[in-house]
């Protein structure tokens, strides 16, 4: 079979897809900035069609040490200590 080093840019469920790593969106502070916007325009009167497009500025990396060990591949310090989800 083929080993081949899987990164995601989709934070869900890294060890079953076989992803070394992933970065990706936090949806928990998606909401929030969300919400935050909302607020905006339902509390403050903010009119949505004139409101800046706002993007995430934060990401969330997980690694999966297991996968990549099983794949002889051994990730760098830096790497795991930047890592939010370091999955053994």
């Amino acid at each position: 079979s083929n080993q081949l080093l899987v990164v995601t840019g989709d934070s869900g469920p890294v060890e079953e897809s076989g992803a070394v790593a992933t970065l990706g969106l936090d949806y928990e502070k998606l909401g929030f900035q969300t919400g935050q916007m909302a607020i905006k325009v339902l509390t403050e009167g903010a009119d949505p069609a004139t409101m800046a497009v706002e993007a995430q500025t934060e990401f969330n990396l997980i690694v999966n040490k297991s996968g990549a060990e099983a794949l002889g591949v051994e990730l760098p310090q830096a790497v795991l200590d930047k890592a939010e989800t370091v999955i053994e």
